[in-house]
């Protein structure tokens, strides 16, 4: 979670996707955003770096044959506001 209260989730099978939850509590998730589509792991690190900002890391690579210029670890930096328009639904 980062300070402003915001709740990140990052994921992906093959595709690497970033929601976030402005409640905090993970029960009001956003559409997920797409940030990379490809051949990887899955496997992803949230990094907070300020209050609304934070670092997402995972791999482009692929388990079965070399890709053209390698294998990379990607670090994305992204930023969740919280807006006044943000009213999450109440708990159920």
């Amino acid at each position: 979670m980062l300070d402003n209260g915001v709740l990140i989730c990052a994921f992906g099978t093959r595709d690497i996707q970033v929601m976030c939850d402005v409640s905090g509590t993970g029960h009001h998730w956003s559409a997920p955003l797409p940030i990379y589509r490809g051949q990887g792991s899955g496997y992803t690190d949230v990094q907070a770096l300020g209050a609304d900002t934070f670092r997402l890391v995972y791999d482009e690579s692929s388990f079965f044959e070399e890709h053209a210029g390698g294998h990379r670890i990607v670090r994305v930096v992204l930023q969740a506001l919280k807006t006044e328009s943000d009213h999450p639904l109440p708990d159920r």
